[in-house]
């Protein structure tokens, strides 16, 4: 597939009728040992996730980010899929587990893997190459169209891990601010 083919045209994305793309992306926290120990600085990291999962829900996309390290079970990102009750369209996985040399992150990847696999099976798998490209990972598969007449939703963001908790993200700053 060469790269300007996707695989729905954006006009056949689940959610392209004015409900809205909903988007769920999990990767490691940006404090967690291990993250920090693949050499992430965890202050731009937070900051980039938390203003690209802003960015998301002010192009029209419903978001929810959830990072949780390998101590956390698979059982709990799926029910935290689940327990939202919406259709997710759109999945992804961040960079900071793809591109682990840990194997405890690279088998938190597998498990991910299979749980969009099972549990959302009909939607896009998107990766970002950075904290601040979640939402062009999005865009690339949706045909980089903004949700226009759709205002995204902040449907969640979490961190989890056996350490420090991270902030919650609360809301999603208006376009004055």
């Amino acid at each position: 597939m060469s790269s300007d083919q996707k695989t729905e045209s954006p006009s056949s994305l689940p959610g392209s009728d004015g409900e809205g793309i909903n988007v769920f992306y999990t990767g490691l926290p940006p404090y967690h040992p291990l993250a920090i120990a693949e050499g992430w600085d965890p202050e731009l990291v937070d900051k980039g996730v938390r203003n690209d999962a802003i960015e998301l829900v002010k192009a029209g996309y419903n978001v929810y980010v959830i990072g949780a390290g390998p101590e956390i079970p698979i059982a709990v990102i799926a029910e935290k899929m689940r327990e939202k009750g919406v259709q997710w369209h759109i999945t992804g996985i961040g960079m900071g587990i793809r591109a682990s040399s840990n194997p405890l992150v690279i088998h938190r990847l597998e498990d991910l893997v299979q749980v969009f696999r099972r549990d959302t099976p009909t939607a896009q798998q998107v990766f970002n190459s950075g904290p601040r490209s979640c939402l062009e990972s999005v865009q690339y598969r949706t045909g980089h169209i903004r949700n226009e007449g759709h205002h995204g939703k902040l449907l969640g963001y979490e961190e989890l891990f056996d350490g420090r908790k991270g902030q919650p993200l609360d809301s999603v700053p208006s376009s004055d601010d």
